[in-house]
């Protein structure tokens, strides 16, 4: 399966905000971009604009460095990027030893639109006439109280303990806990498709029916609808930031997958032994010196 898409559109923006927490990488996309990243910094925490950039920043160098020459990347390639993702988070841990962010990725494979999320930041699938086909269910206590028939989807949208994640990227402790992702590959996919990976700034201070009219409009081009929803989001009460991607074609070739298919990661531990990479490095290094 090759995937084409149109020029990507991107935008981040503080919202009612002091300070902003969420990141966004690439910096700048265009149609030979695979990789689309967003996280946001866990307001509650200390240094969550930090979390969100180094997370932010290592999963789209990584997954670019395996994609080269036509590399593939799947469930194993995706466990190697967030081990790394997770091992710079305790290289930092200097900073702040409690800083964490949410995770929302989408990868441009040839299996299909890989998507993976640790979190509240969603990613929504948009056809047109059809309006949402697919979208990620949050790690939150609200969406777990949904599940289980707790609550309805419209009680959570006002419920007081709607901003409790239950998972998120945060520094590893001694005992190597954490979190780990959801990933949806996405098989069905068709042109005129449109994805959006956004913080949870964006879809609270929209609705999902206003997402689905404006990003599948036909008299609109995407730049015009990245726009409007820009604008839409200004004053959100929270960071709000989003990538709009729009498939141009699709290109099947025999053996492609057929259905959309999900799982969980299942990363063990997130070093070799008690120490980062770094650690390692830096007492590998010592030692040597300490024979000259």
């Amino acid at each position: 399966m090759k995937i084409s898409i149109n020029q990507p559109y991107g935008y981040t923006q503080i919202g009612q905000r002091k300070g902003q927490q969420d990141s966004i990488a690439p910096q700048a996309a265009d149609t030979a971009t695979r990789c689309f990243v967003v996280c946001d910094g866990v307001g509650g925490l200390e240094r969550g604009e930090v979390a969100s950039a180094l997370v932010a920043e290592t999963v789209e160098r990584m997954v670019e460095e395996t994609l080269v020459d036509g590399g593939t990347f799947g469930v194993a390639e995706l466990q190697r990027v967030l081990c790394r993702a997770y091992d710079c988070l305790y290289d930092n841990r200097s900073v702040s030893h409690r800083m964490a962010t949410t995770l929302a990725m989408m990868v441009m494979t040839g299996r299909g639109v890989l998507v993976a999320h640790i979190g509240d930041s969603p990613m929504l699938q948009l056809r047109p006439h059809e309006g949402t086909i697919f979208r990620t269910s949050d790690h939150s206590l609200v969406a777990e109280m949904v599940a289980r028939g707790d609550i309805t989807a419209e009680d959570a949208l006002q419920h007081p303990q709607r901003n409790i994640i239950t998972r998120c990227m945060f520094v590893p402790d001694r005992q190597r806990r954490i979190s780990q992702a959801t990933v949806d590959m996405i098989a069905d996919v068709r042109p005129g498709d449109v994805f959006l990976l956004c913080s949870d700034g964006v879809n609270g201070a929209v609705s999902e029916e206003y997402l689905a009219r404006l990003l599948t409009a036909d008299d609109l081009t995407l730049q015009q609808k990245g726009e409007l929803l820009q604008q839409q989001t200004a004053d959100s009460h929270d960071n709000n930031t989003a990538w709009i991607v729009e498939v141009a074609d699709v290109e099947h070739e025999e053996g492609d997958p057929t259905v959309n298919s999900t799982c969980e990661t299942a990363i063990e531990s997130v070093f070799d032994d008690d120490d980062s990479i770094a650690d390692r490095i830096r007492r590998w290094w010592k030692d040597v010196t300490s024979k000259w």
